[in-house]
């Protein structure tokens, strides 16, 4: 499978063309001192012919597509890769030299049923203004391995699987029905097979090792007895490929019964991984302890890493260690008791200190004990990656005269502040020591990953430009960086609320929000805790919380934080917390007081004509509010209940705003009843106009009426609140929403911040905040709006009883007027009804 891949290349100038003496059909129109490559890549998926008598195999190789591609310069001073063929065909043109170019599909230490690894390569020379071409042929780098088993052997034995492992590489299962080839490593291959006997009985052997080569397949067959019967014997046979001769081992029963090389892991599980830093491994023990009752013959250690080797190669026998690899071990913190020298049954292996000594990767460690009857024990494996530590410091301004400074620091450990130092140079031209005041730290998502800290370190000397500052880690020197000194200018503004200053920072553009972030406050020369700020540095805006209202305050700020003696003074009064006045109505006047008003329209009983009922209508308001009784209830209106009613009122401590219906000029409703009627009531009601049917209303401020309106909302008031809160209830008339509304405007009426909100139906009291916006820096409050209204709409919905629902209770007495007690009748038109309680301002 072969496909021709080319790269053509621009070229430069004409008169490059010219010197160099390109043909006219095939001119260089790239840069000076570049070339071009022209590359032809084939992957070859033959395998090698190991004998004359076996027939040719091949594979499938991979699509060339899928290739990634490697140039590098023979001298090293360029190497560049690109993950496909077509990657590299976008390229155009490659200085001038040698290269050694590869192209690769897969990965070199990957092992399995799918992990087949090509590579191919070749050496180039690229001229000046010239197209070379490069033949390139990859072809498979892996063993392979194929296990079959006899019918003699199924026959034998319930269950069985192979496993592979080839020298400083894991392990490759090769369960019992698997056909497939596998892909290992080249070099030496243990092969181990796990068989039960139909009673229950297994033992896993490993009988043989051959030295694989690569691009070749090998065919190991599993056999009994040669198929024969008779005494059982196990037979491992290899084909023509290997030079090998042919494994028997006796089946006995001893080498089921007795006990097989057995391995237990301490500190860990088989399979287990572990993730540290480099160099800062911290476990109380992990061990592999060893049981051999048929005595050790081999205990294979194999650290497998696709990026280092230790100096005694990636697998080694323990059991026949030579003393200079027993101190290769040692160095790398593996301990071995039982292994070296007088060999026993009993052994283990100590790799707790070896995380700690190597290098950053990743490797999986794995352990197999085998015993005098080549049985093996099942390895175990743990997995360590060794993440490399990483720690950036970037330094933040410091200010002139401050002794400390700010540094960011970018660290993967876990106790940077155990880990992290700092020495600075101090006035006498020598590093010293910084102590750390505070670390902050950023959230960490996962056990190791870099996270943010803000270090707050003291300083040795701040009176200089420049303070050069080194960062150890764990004591070792690891950066240096330089401190930049400020003195930055700046001028503060104070607007004092009830319980809270805003501070205005001006200074330089490129000062203030810097200026904004280190300023240390204090209030009455006790340092304000950083709880109790908020730090808009953007907008050069700190926000003192936690004050108390009207009171009397000395505001310091200075980039100390012991006050040096250099900060900017500014003398503040809170506002006063000022309340509602009468938030919770407990104060009342009775501003309603009208006797012997008819109750609605006269009736007519027996012989007698035009009989009535009267009564009082006597209410109260809460002192400091006002409404809109004197129009709903007023004095010049008819005489009636019908068209005087009042709208606002205090009733058991609450404030009840309801819609009404009146008429300044109504006319009485037509008489009812007659000779037979018994009903002491008139069942009339008159008809009201849109115009007069409106909302009750609750206000700050003052109202009257004599015919006509005049209104003033509002009440001097000079603190800023935050919000609004009250109780309420709310019965709604025709799905009606009530309203409440509050203002805060200036001295010139203009409206610094405002808040309303609809108020739905609801049975029980229900308290309510309405919040308010923020203010405008130095604005100060003068006037104050409060209202409240039973409902939004125009005109209002209400309900005007008739009938039945006009029934005044009590005896009727013909032919006089009956007086009915003081505000209870029921001729009179309501709708929605608003109940209001606890009217209060926050700060």
């Amino acid at each position: 499978m072969k496909l021709r891949s080319r790269v053509l290349l621009p070229a430069f100038a004409l008169m490059g063309i010219a010197m160099t003496g390109c043909s006219d059909d095939n001119p260089w129109v790239g840069t000076a001192g570049n070339g071009g490559i022209r590359l032809s890549l084939a992957a070859d998926g033959n395998l090698m012919q190991a004998a004359p008598t076996r027939a040719t195999e091949s594979l499938t190789p991979p699509d060339i597509n899928d290739f990634s591609i490697i140039l590098e310069k023979t001298d090293g001073s360029y190497s560049h890769s690109w993950a496909t063929l077509a990657a590299f065909q976008n390229e155009t043109e490659f200085p001038t030299g040698t290269y050694t170019i590869t192209a690769a599909y897969g990965n070199a230490e990957s092992e399995g049923f799918d992990a087949p690894y090509y590579k191919g390569e070749a050496t180039v020379t690229v001229l000046e203004a010239r197209e070379q071409e490069v033949n390139v042929t990859a072809t498979l780098q892996n063993s392979m391995v194929q296990i079959s088993y006899t019918d003699a052997f199924k026959t034998y034995f319930s269950q069985y699987a192979t496993t592979l492992h080839s020298e400083g590489h894991s392990y490759v299962e090769m369960p019992q029905y698997e056909t497939r080839a596998a892909y290992i490593a080249p070099g030496v291959v243990d092969v181990a097979v796990k068989v039960t006997k139909p009673n229950g009985q297994s033992v896993t052997l490993q009988p043989a090792k051959f030295t694989a080569k690569p691009r070749t397949k090998y065919n190991i067959t599993y056999d009994v007895n040669n198929g024969a019967i008779g005494e059982a014997q196990l037979t491992v046979t290899f084909d023509e490929t290997l030079v090998q001769e042919n494994v028997e081992i006796d089946l006995t029963d001893e080498l089921f019964l007795s006990q097989p090389p057995y391995l237990k892991a301490v500190g860990f599980e088989d399979g287990a991984s572990f993730e540290s830093l480099t160099g800062d491994f911290d476990a109380s023990r992990l061990r592999y302890n060893v049981i051999a009752r048929g005595g050790l013959r081999e205990c294979m250690l194999t650290i497998a890493s696709d990026s280092y080797t230790p100096p005694f190669g990636k697998e080694i026998n323990l059991v026949k260690a030579t003393p200079a690899e027993q101190q290769q071990l040692a160095a790398l913190g593996i301990e071995a008791k039982g292994l070296y020298g007088n060999v026993d049954q009993m052994a283990y292996v100590d790799i707790s200190r070896l995380p700690s000594m190597l290098p950053s990767g990743t490797y999986v460690v794995s352990l197999m004990a085998k015993d005098g009857y080549t049985r093996v024990s099942d390895p175990i494996s743990v997995t360590f990656n060794s993440v490399p530590q990483h720690l950036e410091v970037t330094p933040q301004i410091g200010i002139f005269g401050v002794n400390e400074a700010t540094l960011t620091v970018d660290y993967n450990g876990a106790k940077p502040e155990q880990d992290i130092t700092f020495k600075a140079l101090n006035k006498y031209g020598a590093m010293a020591d910084c102590k750390v005041l505070s670390v902050t730290e950023s959230t960490p998502t996962r056990a190791i990953a870099v996270r943010q800290y803000v270090f707050q370190i003291a300083l040795p000397d701040a009176e200089r430009d420049e303070i050069p500052v080194k960062v150890y880690l764990k004591g070792r020197e690891m950066k240096s960086v330089n401190v930049r000194i400020i003195q930055p200018e700046y001028a503060v503004e104070v607007d004092a609320y009830a319980h809270k200053a805003v501070m205005q920072i001006s200074a330089e553009p490129g000062d203030r929000e810097t200026v904004t972030t280190l300023l240390n406050v204090f209030a009455n020369g006790t340092l304000v805790p950083e709880s109790n700020i908020t730090r808009q540095a953007a907008n050069g805006l700190i926000i003192i919380s936690n004050l108390q209202a009207g009171t009397d305050y000395e505001l310091t700020t200075d980039f100390s934080r012991t006050m040096s003696g250099k900060g900017k003074k500014v003398a503040i009064t809170t506002e006063a917390a000022t309340s509602i006045p009468n938030g919770d109505f407990s104060a009342t006047t009775e501003t309603i007081n009208m006797q012997n008003v008819r109750v609605g329209g006269y009736y007519q009983v027996a012989w007698y004509k035009n009989n009535g009922i009267v009564s009082s209508i006597v209410r109260s308001e809460a002192n400091g509010w006002a409404s809109i009784n004197q129009k709903t209830c007023w004095t010049g209106a008819t005489n009636n209940t019908w068209f005087r009613v009042p709208s606002t009122f205090v009733e058991n401590g609450q404030t009840i705003v309801r819609s009404v219906a009146y008429d300044h000029q109504g006319t009485t409703p037509a008489t009812s009843g007659g000779f037979t009627n018994t009903r002491y009531y008139c069942e009339n009601a008159p008809s009201f106009s849109d115009a007069n049917k409106v909302a009750g209303e609750l206000f700050l401020g003052t109202y009257s009426f004599n015919g006509a309106e005049s209104r003033s909302e509002g009440i001097l008031f000079a603190s800023r609140p935050t919000s609004l809160s009250f109780d309420y209830r709310y019965a709604s008339q025709g799905n009606e929403q009530g309203l409440a509304r509050i203002e805060v405007l200036d001295g010139s009426g203009n409206v610094l911040t405002s808040g309303e909100m609809q108020l739905g139906a609801t049975g029980e009291m229900t308290t309510k905040t309405i919040p308010l916006g923020a203010y405008t820096f130095g604005s100060k409050a003068a006037r104050i709006k409060v209202s409240f209204k039973s409902a939004t709409g125009n005109p209002v919905s209400v309900y005007i009883p008739t009938g039945t629902a006009l029934y005044e209770p009590g005896s009727g007495s013909a032919g006089k007027d009956r007086v009915q007690d003081a505000n209870s009748y029921r001729a009179y038109a309501s709708g929605s009804e608003l109940v209001l309680d606890n009217v209060k301002l926050n700060y």
